[in-house]
């Protein structure tokens, strides 16, 4: 696996693309995936197939601190375009990204997958207890990187502070923990909060689901359809405070939440891998598993659009 950090710097794609070519050199590679648009930059020109993985910012753009769309952003857009254009396999991890792609571009709907295994219901005072959190508090979870503009961590402190007065409510803020511990933060609180400007698919919703946790969210990627006919779990159209709040009472006044993760078995890290698999399959031309042998995984194809 190759990492490399752009920052926004032309000369770190540009080391990032010598130092790329050399890695190649050390492996006998069936495809090369991508993950993120601009990631691409620093593939071509290979003689292997390429498959790029778009999440969603690479796409929507980047948002200042005023929830505005900057240049740089346009130009990422454009950027990911022209990779999109130049790779033999393109991933969305939701529908509506298509509309984002260049005219012409096919791609695969595979969200990422879910560990069912690690993100399993648990008793919430139990939860609390392990991670040393008020027993009686409602616990709204925010997750995610607080100083990130497309978060819009403001809007959820917001709603929760009018709510103050009605019920003993906090905002517990989830970033930088390990992953072997969010499914603890999951289960201590009484709800997810996401209030991002744009997404994907985020996973922490699809997390959240497999540990029956209701979800408040924007309209946003693919959550309304993730939240379709879920009680407990709220969309709030307008962006606002006073609406986000209103949302947050609606979940919590549902009497029991259950039944969720039924719907995240589709998003299980087998059913993605398989839906991987397939399309590096028709990048290759050739059925890339008889090189691996025996896959557990389901048989569960993806969706082309």
């Amino acid at each position: 696996m190759f990492h490399f950090k752009a920052r926004r710097s032309l000369l770190n794609y540009i080391s990032a693309w010598f130092r790329f070519k050399q890695y190649c050199k050390k492996g006998d590679y069936d495809v090369i995936h991508c993950q993120f648009g601009q990631s691409g930059l620093v593939v071509f020109p290979t003689c292997r197939p390429v498959v790029v993985t778009y999440h969603g910012s690479d796409l929507h753009g980047i948002v200042d601190s005023s929830g505005a769309y900057t240049w740089s952003g346009k130009v990422l857009r454009l950027l990911s375009g022209f990779v999109a254009l130049c790779a033999d396999e393109t991933v969305i991890v939701s529908k509506h990204l298509q509309k984002y792609l260049p005219p012409g571009v096919r791609s695969h709907v595979a969200p990422l997958g879910v560990n069912l295994a690690l993100f399993t219901p648990m008793e919430r005072s139990f939860c609390r207890q392990k991670l040393e959190l008020p027993q009686k508090r409602i616990l709204a979870m925010f997750s995610g990187r607080p100083n990130a503009p497309e978060k819009r961590r403001y809007l959820a402190q917001q709603a929760v502070d009018l709510l103050k007065d009605r019920c003993d409510i906090d905002l517990l803020y989830v970033e930088g923990k390990p992953h072997n511990s969010m499914p603890y933060y999951l289960n201590a609180c009484n709800l997810l909060l996401l209030t991002s400007l744009h997404e994907g698919s985020p996973t922490i919703v699809k997390e959240a689901l497999a540990c029956n946790i209701p979800v408040v969210s924007a309209p946003v990627g693919d959550v309304p359809e993730r939240l379709q006919g879920l009680a407990g779990c709220v969309l709030f159209r307008e962006d606002t405070p006073a609406a986000i709040a209103a949302a947050i009472l609606k979940s919590l006044a549902t009497a029991s939440f259950s039944g969720s993760r039924a719907t995240t078995f589709q998003c299980a890290e087998p059913a993605a891998t398989h839906s991987l698999l397939e399309v590096y399959s028709q990048a290759c031309g050739y059925d890339v598993t008889a090189r691996l042998g025996n896959t557990d995984v389901y048989d569960k194809p993806n969706e082309v659009v």
